[in-house]
């Protein structure tokens, strides 16, 4: 069961290694891999048909089958290995363990190692250093492959030892049988060669990793999922929810490298308990961008479970920030909720206010009307059962006040934006929509308010719109494809 449950691993690794465009590494582990598997179906095939043999005659051993089937006499076996010429499954395991004494089984063991140079070359090529892929990913199939091949020796090597032992307690029972096969020492003796050369095999084995695979670190046997990655910054996800304490793991789900791009997926826990728990959010979080690095990236902060850089939280740093301008006195719609759930906005409550009833107009004050908007200039109506409304007097309460809001997108990948209000004169205020990480950007496109944010996880049809695109006293809010998100 143990050789079979591994077999299935190693078959799931060559699924994976399919996938892989590091051609030289994916050469070397697939017919390093493939060797291996021909020793390990060999010897599966042959215990199984030894187990199937035991069972359908129920006995417990080859020696009592032989004694149950054909006698006691000396010629019993020979018997026993006429009759076995059909499936051969007494034959085969004699043969091994009557070839040159120990070297039949040693020769199926010796297969499951004699590639690990290449091996280790592969692994080393694919995992040490890579330029491209996902490094998480890459190095947990190496060290897949790695506890493997491990795995695999040891639970062959104790297949053959059972069906060794078997085949020399035969043997010994009858000897005149046994010349034929130029079987002499004691089954005694052999199963301790036996184990000896085991020993050495797996002892062999583990030191050829130990040798072969060496972290920056000086760590050895192994790859580090984040070796490489910017040691400050591992130190500060301890520091910001981004770390697991009890599993002592990173709450990093992918590092990737691109021809231009590198980035992380983040899984950091949200700022806020609900519920009992933290929960997590799915972010990126940029070392690269269009090949040049990130500056400072150690300095981090978590907000609402958003890995960003920690000058992000100076609102009049320019980071790409974008305006939308005779915004004094407008009305916001955003869907909003706690969970990160694709197309909802999830607000701090710092600086934010809920709108109040009186948006609703009085002569429109019924329950079937009570989740509707009612503009005062005009007689369109919203449907509002999902949204939280705001105004710009209410979320920036004077000159500088800003607000940050967390949006998810179709994706499931959340973003962390900050609005900052500014007084313009004329009654008017200017309210800049700032993307707060690297993962987006916005432009204002022409004269309609429109602001159109552009991520780097693809298009999203993502923006910031008037309801019509025309007055400028109208319902503002977020949109997909320049209609307002969750206004039915």
């Amino acid at each position: 069961d143990a050789l079979n449950n591994i077999q299935n691993t190693v078959d799931n690794i060559q699924n994976a290694l399919g996938a892989l465009s590091n051609f030289e590494a994916k050469g070397k582990l697939e017919s390093t891999l493939k060797a291996y598997d021909g020793t390990t179906k060999d010897l599966l095939s042959l215990s199984q048909n030894y187990t199937n043999l035991l069972r359908i005659n129920n006995t417990t051993s080859l020696t009592a089958y032989v004694e149950k089937n054909y006698g006691a006499g000396q010629d019993a076996l020979d018997k026993a290995l006429a009759d076995d010429a059909k499936s051969g499954v007494l034959s085969s395991i004699v043969e091994v363990a009557g070839s040159n004494r120990s070297a039949g089984f040693l020769k199926n063991i010796d297969a499951l190692t004699s590639g690990d140079l290449t091996l280790i070359d592969g692994l080393n090529l694919l995992c040490k250093n890579p330029i491209s892929g996902n490094l998480v990913e890459q190095r947990a199939l190496c060290n897949m492959i790695i506890s493997t091949t491990v795995a695999r020796l040891v639970a062959s090597q104790n297949m053959a030892t059972t069906l060794a032992g078997e085949g020399y307690a035969l043997l010994d029972a009858y000897p005149q049988t046994a010349k034929k096969y130029g079987y002499i020492a004691g089954s005694a003796q052999s199963m301790k060669e036996l184990k000896t050369a085991f020993d050495t095999q797996s002892a062999d084995l583990t030191q050829n990793y130990r040798r072969g695979i060496i972290n920056s670190d000086g760590d050895t046997g192994y790859f580090k999922l984040f070796d490489g990655l910017n040691t400050m910054l591992l130190a500060n996800l301890s520091r910001v929810l981004c770390f697991n304490p009890v599993e002592k793991e990173y709450l990093i789900s992918a590092w990737v490298k691109e021809a231009a791009n590198e980035y992380l997926i983040t899984n950091c826990l949200a700022n806020t308990v609900m519920r009992g728990a933290h929960t997590p959010v799915q972010a990126h979080y940029f070392l690269k961008v269009d090949g040049v690095d990130v500056p400072d990236v150690a300095n981090v902060v978590n907000v609402m479970g958003v890995l960003t850089q920690a000058a992000y939280r100076n609102p009049y740093n320019n980071h790409g920030g974008v305006g939308a301008w005779g915004l004094d006195g407008q009305i916001f719609a955003f869907k909003e909720d706690f969970y990160p759930k694709a197309g909802t906005f999830t607000f701090n409550n710092s600086g934010r206010k809920t709108i109040n009833e009186f948006i609703i107009d009085p002569d429109y004050r019924t329950p079937e009307n009570f989740k509707r908007i009612f503009y005062p200039w005009k007689n369109d109506v919203l449907k509002a059962d999902d949204l939280s409304l705001y105004t710009t007097k209410e979320v920036f309460e004077s000159e500088g006040t800003h607000v940050m809001f967390r949006y998810t997108d179709k994706t499931g990948f959340s973003y962390i934006f900050m609005g900052i209000s500014m007084y313009r004169g004329f009654n008017t205020r200017e309210m800049s929509i700032v993307c707060m990480t690297k993962s987006c950007s916005g432009n204002k496109l022409g004269l309609d308010s429109h602001i159109a944010i552009n991520f780097k996880n693809g298009p999203q049809g993502f923006g910031f719109d008037d309801a019509d695109h025309k007055s400028s006293r109208s319902l503002k809010g977020w949109s997909i494809n320049r209609t307002l998100i969750d206004i039915r």
